[in-house]
């Protein structure tokens, strides 16, 4: 699955109850075995660090398996918070597996061969509190408290030596999250020199969410598992808030709107502006070179930075007041799916967004054609399905078709577009149109035949026409489908011609390499 394709199936929400539909009650679908699900969402940190995490999940429904996205974002940095989008789509095999059998399948953590607790797998294949599990069966550790020290400064000069207890099987993995310590007390603030870790007197990792305590993946924790305060109900921070000490004191960060006066060495200027959720005016402030180099690499701050709150003053997140904050894509001022924008402010397929609040309107769906040519005459005609504002922006990605289809490719001096039919930009993967963030569909859900269980072309596969009909490529160094072999070219004589192997050769590997009998 691409990150091109996640991006644009953007908090899609799939429910999976076989044989009964969206509507059936509740009663019907608790009957129901869960089912297997893919999820990938995309997480950020306070420092900017971006990364995507993929996880499986074995519920009802995918809306329940997005819903732990964040977990799976802070079991990546405990800092870390969802960026704006979560997708799950079902999996291969979609059955889940039995607990005790020593092998780790959704919804299980962990399978250590039996059905024992208190040995880090418990008697339910969840990792227990204080211990580490990893491999098939699964191998438990427990995990030990360490008190840990690190010198942060800022590019400011600011400096301040900040204590924490990390929990991790050895005082390495402590050591990791060093940065993360330091962006927590300021998001530019970086690691000085090795930070420094022991075993703590109180070595039990042993924890739970509302003791009061900073332990395992919590980013706060104030003695309650309410949401809304500042420190979420699994004790991770929330948007819009800022939360320190143990126990963790939490306070809404103040809105602030501001302007700066950029200026770059040939005299241009400009008065960039931006809304920042701070602590207070002066952390504000300090973005100001930060937006002056946006607009220009070269640019410094013109002596003018100009802040002031704004109305409303908090900068914690709700969904439908027609602000944009991140972590949402979009917020159109209510809290309906199907306009574009989503209950939960995610941009929905087949919808562009902008402003504040947000207009939403269906993007339109193009049949676009275009020729390649490569350096050794080869041509072909690749075609596809764009979902797009204009044609234009279609038009853009015909040099990306011409790359799928040889890596030394270029346009040959024509593309064509034309409106589709339906015009909508809406896409089922398996139903034989291939609808942008799709890159093929043959009609099924069948990986390993050109075109992946999730629409995209597989590597080694040219597909194009709807439903899409999926060629091996020979010649590009990867031995798929039928090929017996693929050398990187079509010649003869160097003992794999057209992807064949030639008598007297033995060929091996991908991509290939032929030797003489």
């Amino acid at each position: 699955m691409t990150l091109h394709r996640i991006a644009l199936l953007v908090i899609a929400l799939v429910l999976l109850v076989p044989g009964c539909d969206r509507d059936a009650p509740a009663s019907i679908a608790a009957i129901a075995a869960p089912s297997r699900f893919d999820c990938v969402a995309s997480c950020v940190r306070p420092n900017g660090d971006t990364h995507d995490v993929a996880w499986q999940e074995c519920v009802l429904d995918a809306r329940l398996a997005e819903e732990n996205a964040g977990a799976q974002c802070a079991a990546w940095r405990s800092d870390a918070v969802v960026n704006a989008f979560a997708f799950c789509e079902p999996a291969h095999p979609a059955a889940c597996g039995s607990c005790g059998d020593g092998a780790v399948e959704l919804p299980e953590a962990c399978d250590d061969g039996n059905s024992d607790s208190g040995d880090g797998c418990s008697s339910s294949c969840e990792i227990e509190a204080g211990f580490r599990c990893g491999g098939a069966p699964s191998r438990c550790f427990p995990i030990v408290r360490f008190d840990c020290e690190v010198d942060c400064i800022r590019g400011n000069g600011d400096f301040l030596s900040v204590a924490w207890q990390p929990c991790d099987v050895d005082a390495r993995l402590a050591v990791e999250r060093a940065p993360g310590v330091c962006a927590s007390w300021r998001p530019d603030a970086v690691v000085q020199g090795d930070p420094r870790c022991a075993p703590s007197a109180s070595p039990s990792c042993a924890w739970e969410c509302g003791d009061g305590r900073l332990d395992g993946p919590e980013t706060c924790d104030d003695t309650n598992v309410v949401p809304g305060d500042g420190c979420s109900s699994s004790c991770a921070l929330e948007p819009g808030f800022s939360c320190s000490g143990t126990p963790s004191v939490c306070a809404p960060l103040s809105r602030f709107a501001c302007t700066t006066s950029c200026i770059r060495p040939n005299g241009d200027t400009a008065e960039p502006s931006w809304i920042a959720c701070e602590t207070d005016v002066r952390t504000a402030e300090e973005q100001a070179l930060a937006r002056c180099q946006d607009w220009a690499p070269d640019a410094e701050v013109n002596n003018v930075v100009s802040c002031a709150p704004t109305v409303p003053p908090s900068c914690a997140i709700a969904c439908g007041d027609g602000r944009v904050d991140e972590p949402e894509a979009c917020d159109d001022g209510n809290a309906l799916s199907g306009d574009g924008c989503s209950s939960v402010c995610g941009s929905e397929l087949g919808f562009v967004c902008a402003g504040a609040p947000s207009v939403c309107a269906p993007l339109s769906r193009f049949a676009c054609t275009t020729s390649c040519i490569r350096p050794n005459g080869d041509t072909a005609e690749p075609a596809w399905t764009s979902c797009e504002v204009d044609v234009r922006s279609a038009q853009e990605q015909a040099l990306a078709r011409c790359r799928a289809w040889a890596p030394d490719a270029e346009v040959n001096n024509f593309v064509s577009c034309e409106r589709a039919v339906p015009s909508e930009c809406s896409s089922r993967c398996g139903d034989g149109t291939p609808t942008l963030p799709e890159t093929c569909d043959d009609g099924n859900v069948t990986p390993g035949d050109g075109c992946s269980a999730d629409c995209a072309a597989e590597n080694g596969y040219l597909c194009s026409g709807a439903p899409s009909q999926c060629a091996v490529i020979c010649g590009d160094a990867r031995v798929v489908g039928a090929e017996a072999c693929d050398d990187g070219n079509c010649d003869a004589a160097d003992g794999c011609d057209h992807c064949r192997v030639e008598p007297g050769f033995a060929c091996a590997g991908s991509p290939s390499v032929c030797t003489p009998l």
